[in-house]
């Protein structure tokens, strides 16, 4: 696999299409550029190309399940089978979901215990800071 180009999107800012060899766009985030050393003319390994495609799975759960948390409240037990139903192994399922508690936690202030039961619903206590004077209506995660 080689990459032909690598440039910023024009659309999704923190993103790179590169363009391989045989035409097919990988549209990748600044940390699999850096991780991976890419840039045009490189040519990946089987090992590498494998590994480059897990990442970039990995990061595409990762941005559905914050992207799901944001438009609507899940309890861990819904993110995880969610995440299931998108091809996440049960590990990473588990591992994304205790990515999006220590993100809470971090943004919010929120201990991660509370965060951690089965059924917890993780936004109940987000909607909560609302009521916190200075703090705004608007709130993102990380």
């Amino acid at each position: 696999m080689v990459i032909q180009e690598l440039k910023p999107s024009k659309r999704v800012q923190g993103r790179w299409l590169a363009v391989l060899e045989d035409g097919s766009i990988l549209r990748l985030g600044e940390n699999e550029i850096i991780d991976f050393a890419l840039c045009a003319g490189k040519e990946l390994t089987e090992e590498e190309a494998e590994g480059l495609m897990a990442s970039l799975h990995r990061s595409g759960l990762k941005e559905k399940a914050l992207s799901l948390l944001a438009r609507k409240p899940q309890s861990r037990k819904e993110l995880e089978r969610k995440l299931s139903q998108w091809e996440a192994t049960q590990e990473e399922a588990a591992a994304i979901c205790e990515r999006m508690a220590e993100l809470i936690h971090t943004e919010f202030c929120i201990p991660t215990q509370q965060l951690t039961p089965e059924l917890k619903d993780w936004n109940e206590d987000l909607c909560a800071l609302q009521d916190i004077p200075n703090r705004g209506p608007e709130m993102r995660m990380g």
